[in-house]
């Protein structure tokens, strides 16, 4: 009776210990991260975004653009907000700005078929192109937004709590291989995320956005020029000095540009240069069918 009593208070002990971590956990880790993944668009900001699409739809581009680039600053600006801005920009033949608002649209709805095809479109008239090699073996990742990978680390921490639990009541052996299994869920899916998150902040992906932009030997305009790029060139940031960053398009094609001359594709939300660039005129035959 003894041995039974203490079992039983062993169990919970243990119990309450369980619950404890998992209380802790979920209110420093998963609620609020939860909390923000779930905020609404306030109303004011959703007007705006209603005005701005009927400025596009109107023709007024430059207006569209206006509105929608405050709306890219907040936080919550979604990928309907970066779509729409780059729409704008291809309407407004502005190819650079068109094809980093994409690709932040791209990042937040990796596989919206409408943004890969507008995309696609966007890329297919850059004059300097070449293979992209984004993110080499753990591109894949890319095919999931954050708060997807979020929620499944967070649903692999709920059952791997539950199934410790199970296990501490029944002690069978099938419960031993399921806590085995789920536990090995919840690490490489805690593992994806981190990955996730450090390729995010590691993201050093920028698109030319001037019609030209003047790549020099070194951050200075008495330095050399190399070469030129063209607008829509994606190209990688290595440093930034002053008013200039080092960049690379190839391994073999380095050198120094303007800030003004490009825009990171991280962070998303930020401010949105003004738009200053504009491409040269394209001849009546060869008007560009834009998206």
């Amino acid at each position: 009776m003894k041995h039974n009593i203490h079992t039983c208070l062993g169990f919970h002990i243990r119990a309450a210990g369980l619950l404890t971590a998992f209380v802790i956990f979920w209110a420093v880790v998963i609620a609020p991260c939860a909390a923000a993944s779930t905020q609404q668009t306030p109303g004011r900001e959703l007007a705006l975004f209603v005005e701005a699409n009927k400025d596009y739809i109107a023709g007024r581009y430059e207006q569209a653009i206006e509105k929608y680039g405050i709306l890219a600053q907040s936080p919550l600006a979604g990928p309907s907000v970066f779509y729409n801005l780059g729409n704008a920009y291809m309407r407004a033949d502005n190819l650079g700005m068109a094809i980093a608002n994409y690709k932040k649209a791209k990042i937040l709805a990796p596989r919206d078929k409408d943004i890969d095809f507008n995309l696609r479109f966007a890329k297919n008239l850059r004059i300097d192109a070449h293979e992209e090699d984004d993110f080499s073996f753990f591109g894949w990742l890319f095919i999931f937004t954050p708060t997807e990978l979020f929620w499944v680390f967070a649903l692999a921490n709920a059952l791997f709590f539950a199934a410790l639990a199970l296990h501490l009541r029944l002690k069978k052996e099938w419960s031993y291989y399921l806590l085995i299994a789920l536990a090995l869920v919840f690490v490489f899916s805690g593992l994806f995320c981190a990955a996730r998150l450090y390729l995010a902040k590691t993201d050093n992906r920028a698109v030319i956005i001037a019609p030209k932009a003047l790549v020099r030997a070194g951050p200075h305009e008495r330095d050399t020029l190399l070469f030129e790029l063209n607008s829509g060139s994606l190209v990688r940031v290595e440093r930034k000095e002053n008013n200039w960053q080092l960049v690379s398009f190839t391994s073999a094609k380095r050198g120094w540009v303007k800030n003004a001359d490009i825009l990171p594709v991280m962070p998303l939300h930020g401010e949105q240069p003004s738009p200053i660039h504009t491409e040269p005129p394209v001849p009546d035959g060869q008007k560009k069918n834009n998206t």
